[in-house]
């Protein structure tokens, strides 16, 4: 199924658009929407708090055995209680404009990959990077953004510190249950040294501001430490898992469909999508190459060769994202 987008008769785009967004803030939220969304952030601390959701800023995710396979039952018993749309009933609904009954399909579509997801070892189940990664991101999503004022936010990270190092332990003891890819275990390793840094310098210097009492400034310190000490353990134990005989792990034809048909709502062949994308893409890069000549007698590989050669010197790197920003508005001023 594909939806086309439509233009009013008397306006366009922006008059019909607004009437979508105005019928869409009118429309009610069903209980079976509002229990996925409780659900969602309940389960996904740390993507609630980057959502603007601060309900859960003291929590960390349970990526425990038990908390994956608990979050599976939920996510199922909330398909059952969403019973969204399918086929031409998702087509009629469409067609009339009920809101509800699309964002349902699209939770639903949602929850089925989330489960699928689970069910391998992609993520949750085996990878450690994605492990580590949480853990840096639900204290770094407090540190950069002023949603509260910065006293709260430390009383927040100092809850998420407590709780890092069980985090850390539980969810690498269900990732150490089969061998990992070499290539999602040296990605970890090289995560765990940024979260060091973190939770190192960084940790003291976003702390250190005055408007942090003195005591909550020596308690975000200690957990830190903790949270340290629970970092090298991770590493020492990634470092000694088992490693995969494929550097990498792909998805497989049925996960892809999957992701294809429910995450893209996408019905074609997957044979069929391939080979448009190959044509595509010789046709794209004979283009690319072309274009590529008129800068470079090499084409492609000389321009490449050029870009990689192009950069600052260590000390100027961060100055030269500015300079090249300043450049870019300055061209397109012109214009």
């Amino acid at each position: 199924m594909e939806v086309e987008p439509r233009a009013t008769g008397d306006g366009g785009w922006a008059r019909d658009d607004a009437a979508r967004a105005d019928a869409a803030r009118e429309a009610p939220i069903s209980a079976a929407l509002e229990g996925f969304y409780e659900g969602y952030y309940r389960a996904r601390p740390v993507n609630a708090t980057f959502t603007g959701m601060h309900a859960h800023d003291h929590r960390l995710p349970d990526w425990s055995a038990a908390g994956v396979e608990r979050l599976r039952a939920e996510m199922r018993d909330t398909r059952v209680q969403l019973a969204a749309p399918t086929g031409t009933a998702l087509d009629a609904a469409i067609a009339r404009r009920d809101w509800d009954a699309i964002d349902r399909a699209l939770a639903d579509s949602f929850l089925e990959l989330q489960i699928a997801e689970l069910a391998g070892r992609h993520f949750q189940r085996g990878n450690p990077s994605l492990v580590i990664g949480e853990a840096v991101f639900s204290i770094i999503a407090l540190m950069i953004r002023d949603v509260a004022p910065i006293d709260q936010r430390g009383r927040m990270v100092r809850a998420r510190l407590t709780q890092l190092p069980r985090f850390l332990a539980s969810a690498l003891a269900i990732v150490a249950e089969a061998p990992v890819p070499a290539t999602w275990a040296e990605k970890a390793l090289k995560e765990c040294d940024g979260a060091r840094a973190l939770l190192g310098a960084g940790l003291d210097t976003w702390r250190s501001v005055p408007e942090i009492p003195d005591d909550l400034r020596q308690a975000l310190r200690r957990e830190g430490d903790v949270a340290l000490g629970a970092v090298a353990a991770f590493a020492a134990e990634v470092a000694g898992l088992p490693r995969d005989a494929a550097p990498a792990r792909a998805c497989g034809r049925e996960m892809l469909d999957l992701l294809v048909r429910r995450g893209h709502w996408y019905e074609r062949d997957l044979d069929d999508l391939l080979a448009e994308v190959r044509d595509a893409f010789t046709a794209e890069r004979a283009t690319l190459d072309e274009m590529s000549r008129s800068l470079h007698p090499d084409g492609v590989a000389g321009v490449q060769a050029t870009l990689a050669a192009a950069h600052p010197a260590p000390g100027e790197y961060y100055e030269a994202f500015q300079r090249t920003w300043n450049a870019c508005f300055a061209r397109s001023a012109q214009h």
